[in-house]
């Protein structure tokens, strides 16, 4: 219960206090993620396009309404990026790297609701792989009650 209401407060300081998109502190092994959430259909299509670097222990966290085999491709984004697509509960179902201006689609596996942009090659260099759960994604519930 105490850990749920300590997630519960970090989530509320995390919530933007204006226009400035929201970050999520997620966790993977050992490791803490920071994430910009796209949680609506105009900021899924934005997601990191026209963005020319991210730092190394930053992504985007897409929270989709209803788990599905969801679809990405990197159009207009010049930052090379791996997606790890996360079931409800956060376990990793696929990881697929993508390049620069490509527009090759990258299908996640049915039962995708979120899916995790990083750095190219972050989930292999952190020794990340599938079936990995990513932590505290059920303090998103927030981010799934508002998704578009």
């Amino acid at each position: 219960m105490r850990r749920c209401a300590i997630s519960l407060a970090l989530l509320c300081l995390s919530l933007p206090a204006s226009g400035a998109p929201a970050i999520a502190e997620l966790r993977i092994g050992a490791h803490v993620v920071k994430a910009e959430i796209a949680n609506t259909e105009a900021s899924r299509a934005q997601g990191l396009m026209h963005r020319h670097a991210i730092c190394e222990d930053c992504g985007m966290l897409f929270v989709f309404p209803e788990p599905g085999k969801h679809r990405f491709w990197m159009k207009a984004t010049s930052i090379p990026l791996s997606i790890a697509f996360l079931s409800d509960g956060g376990r990793i179902l696929g990881i697929a790297d993508m390049m620069p201006g490509s527009e090759e689609i990258h299908e996640g596996p049915e039962g995708t609701r979120y899916a995790l942009e990083m750095r190219a090659g972050w989930f292999a260099r952190n020794q990340i792989g599938v079936g990995a759960t990513v932590r505290d994604i059920k303090s998103m519930a927030y981010f799934l009650s508002t998704a578009e």
